[in-house]
């Protein structure tokens, strides 16, 4: 089993961005996961879809690899909205 894509559900509501994520597999199986930072939920897209690309073709059950790849595989350590990037996806491989 391989991860296909993660899609993304941005709900706005008061010009705030929260975002539900669904971690796609080529099996069928998926993990929802979701993710709350007020006035940023344009960049915590951003940051997913970044994310996306390395985790394409990963196996889901690997979560702890998975996290490991997310968050040492940057120049610079995770800040708060990359931080919530990864959460919401480590949610959803756990779900």
């Amino acid at each position: 089993m391989k991860i296909t894509e993660i899609k993304k559900y941005p709900l706005s509501h008061d010009g705030r961005i929260s975002l539900y994520i669904e971690v796609c597999t080529d099996n069928g199986l998926k993990g929802l996961g979701e993710v709350g930072v007020p006035n940023m939920g344009k960049t915590v897209i951003s940051a997913i879809e970044h994310l996306e690309k390395r985790l394409i073709g990963e196996d889901p059950w690997e979560s702890e690899k998975l996290w490991q790849i997310m968050f040492r595989g940057n120049f610079f350590p995770p800040g708060v909205i990359y931080s919530s990037a990864i959460a919401a996806i480590d949610i959803a491989l756990w779900d």
